[in-house]
């Protein structure tokens, strides 16, 4: 797939050959790696035949405080929040950077073969639950909502959705500390 064949990439290689997202399909795992902020094609690879191994991203992507709900499976259980999120061993694998190499150790081994493929099939699952139209419009609308909470909270807007005054007095560059 690389210009450069060596394990260790030590100089600049070319991709030679992209895949296609119907391609995917036939590859056993797929190393996921957020791009400048997150990754507008993980939930889509939620959807192959692959197990997904995604590079842990180093920020928080978002906060769930649902109840939580038990994910069982032979291998493993995992408490997570109950909502339309996605969870580390249950749809995905997480790997980071210094432990990649072991993660697809582990994935390519066929003793691992069932886990595997539960974890797909929660994948394959979760993406027919969620990626449907009802539940887009439903996010945009919660999104929305959300975001006019925020507003009336912080007196940019009042509860008829007038905008206020409040937009004057709103310093929305706030310095990092991190």
């Amino acid at each position: 797939m690389f210009s450069n064949p060596s394990h260790l990439l030590s100089s600049p290689s070319t991709i030679l050959n992209t895949l296609t997202l119907t391609h995917t399909h036939t590859i056993k795992a797929i190393i996921d790696i957020d791009g400048n902020n997150w990754s507008a094609r993980f939930p889509y690879l939620l959807c192959t035949n692959s197990i997904i191994i995604r590079i842990t991203p180093d920020f928080i992507e978002q906060q769930y405080t649902s109840a939580t709900a038990t994910t069982t499976t032979t291998t493993t259980t995992t408490t997570a929040p109950s909502t339309n999120a996605v969870f580390p061993n249950v749809h995905y694998i997480p790997a980071s950077i210094t432990n990649l190499t072991s993660v697809i150790e582990h994935v390519i081994n066929i003793q691992n073969d069932i886990q595997i493929q539960e974890i797909v099939q929660n994948a394959n699952d979760w993406c027919v639950q969620q990626l449907t139209k009802d539940v887009f419009i439903n996010n945009a609308i919660t999104t929305l909502d959300m975001y006019q909470q925020a507003l009336v909270h912080h007196g940019v807007m009042d509860d008829n959705g007038r905008v206020g005054s409040g937009v004057d007095n709103i310093d929305d560059l706030v310095e990092c500390n991190v």
